[in-house]
């Protein structure tokens, strides 16, 4: 196992050296979208991949798996599952997109689902083919995934909100891998993701769909500390200007209050970054074992939203400014 370790955390390091910076991304701005693109396609991270208008979601996704294929050389036993649960995110989307297409009571469409390959625990085309709530269910029967969505399925009959439905999916995701791992670093990694995702869960339920505490309580996903149920509480239940004082150490010291009390620049975008500072010092840490790997991928999928971020913003006209404010470098 420390020979799987060397090596991972060894291609780990490789990788990591082409992280873009701060320079790249003014550079990457200074274009049009395809010439953003061809330099993408130049550079020794996304080398042979270019974007499309149009189809971002299915780029970013071929890169992430390029990325995770790399690991799977040494993929075996736990390890193995790790990259399994990562790749499972995305199977998420596409069970999200399937349940769209039903509720417009439109057909769905292959082109529109995200391509995992053998990762996934059902064929995309499989998935197109459904034509409800109950042949979905029908297609993830003894797979690890399904009572979780079977549940969360059956609260949307009464609520029928798919905002909802879609937050109560990630969270369940995220509880049933945190139980099913006995890594530390996986856990660590896990936890630091899960205190970012609850706060936004938090915001999203108290500011979009207005809920009361006792009904979005039931949507954030298992966290030791600092983000209890009780924290949770204090802060659904406080105004945004006292959440300084509710917050625990280190966040406390790290959000960024804005005057105009934005919550994107004042707490999402911050603990995004302290989820990004996290998980850069657990790869460092993690010599010798596989699941560093976790760390970089999810820096890796952060830098990858950066960038159709930034395509997004070009195609759209935005502001050189306006698009770098937004992003998180890694």
């Amino acid at each position: 196992m420390q020979v799987t370790g060397v090596s991972v955390i060894a291609r780990v390091h490789a990788r990591k050296s082409y992280f873009l910076n701060k320079s790249d991304f003014e550079e990457l701005l200074s274009f049009n979208f395809n010439q953003a693109a061809d330099w993408l396609f130049k550079h020794k991270g996304y080398q042979g991949l270019i974007p499309v208008k149009g189809k971002l979601l299915d780029w970013q996704t071929r890169v992430l798996l390029k990325e995770v294929s790399l690991f799977s050389i040494w993929a075996q036993g736990k390890f193995y599952e790790t990259l399994k649960w990562f790749v499972g995110q995305k199977e998420l989307i596409n069970i999200k997109i399937a349940i769209r297409y039903l509720e417009l009571e439109q057909k769905i469409k292959p082109e529109d689902l995200v391509d995992i390959g053998s990762w996934s625990y059902v064929r995309n085309g499989e998935l197109a083919d459904i034509q409800s709530i109950n042949n979905l269910m029908d297609l993830y029967i003894k797979k690890p995934i399904y009572n979780f969505l079977k549940n969360a399925l059956e609260r949307y009959k009464n609520h029928k909100n798919l905002g909802f439905l879609e937050t109560e999916l990630d969270s369940e995701y995220y509880k049933l891998w945190i139980s099913s791992t006995k890594s530390s670093i996986t856990k660590n990694i896990l936890n630091s993701l899960i205190s970012w995702k609850n706060l936004e869960t938090l915001i999203r339920c108290r500011e979009i769909y207005k809920l009361d505490w006792i009904d979005a309580a039931n949507l954030f996903a298992y966290s030791k500390e600092p983000f209890t149920l009780k924290v949770l509480s204090e802060l659904y239940l406080s105004a945004f200007n006292q959440w300084k004082v509710i917050l625990p150490y280190p966040f406390r010291n790290n959000i960024e209050f804005m005057k105009s009390e934005d919550i994107n620049y004042g707490i999402i975008l911050p603990l995004k970054k302290e989820f990004v500072s996290r998980c850069r010092s657990l790869i460092t840490q993690s010599s010798f074992k596989p699941e560093g790997s976790l760390a970089f991928l999810y820096l890796k999928s952060i830098e990858i939203e950066n960038i159709a971020l930034c395509l997004q913003g070009i195609d759209m006209g935005f502001s050189k400014d306006e698009i770098l404010g937004e992003l998180v470098y890694v």
